[in-house]
């Protein structure tokens, strides 16, 4: 494959994509996302859908910067630049939390538990719960 035709989501592209059209293409792809939605919020979830393909592209390169707008966003997703709209703090929020799921995979993980301890809490054992009542 030569050096200036690249891959990305599956869709053969050439290096470098300035035309408008080809960003709109990839305006037009809806982004699947790879990590837990439970920290964004219902609107952060739709902006990555419609914008993430295309976002992912101008970040990774497979899409050259068009604007001044998106020469930002790129400084915003390298961290040199503040986010000055809502797309680029999610798409910020995306990657760093990306970033930390990856990290967290490589960190050992620990069972912090007290062997000693059996099925009922601290708590339980100091009010008496654990014992079972007595008829009288």
């Amino acid at each position: 494959m030569p050096a200036s035709i690249r891959h990305v989501n599956g869709t053969k592209i050439g290096w470098p994509m300035s035309d408008k059209s080809v960003h709109v293409t990839y305006l037009q792809k809806r982004f699947e996302l790879d990590i837990d939605p439970a920290v964004f919020s219902a609107n952060e979830l739709d902006m990555l859908a419609k914008y993430g393909t295309w976002l992912g592209a101008l970040e990774s390169g497979a899409l050259q910067p068009i604007s001044n707008e998106q020469e930002h966003f790129l400084a915003v997703s390298a961290e040199k630049a503040e986010p000055r709209n809502a797309i680029e703090a999610v798409w910020l929020k995306y990657r760093r939390r990306k970033q930390a799921l990856a990290e967290m995979r490589g960190t050992p993980h620990y069972d912090l538990r007290d062997p000693r301890q059996t099925w009922y809490s601290d708590e339980s054992y100091r009010r008496g719960i654990h014992f079972p009542r007595r008829a009288r």
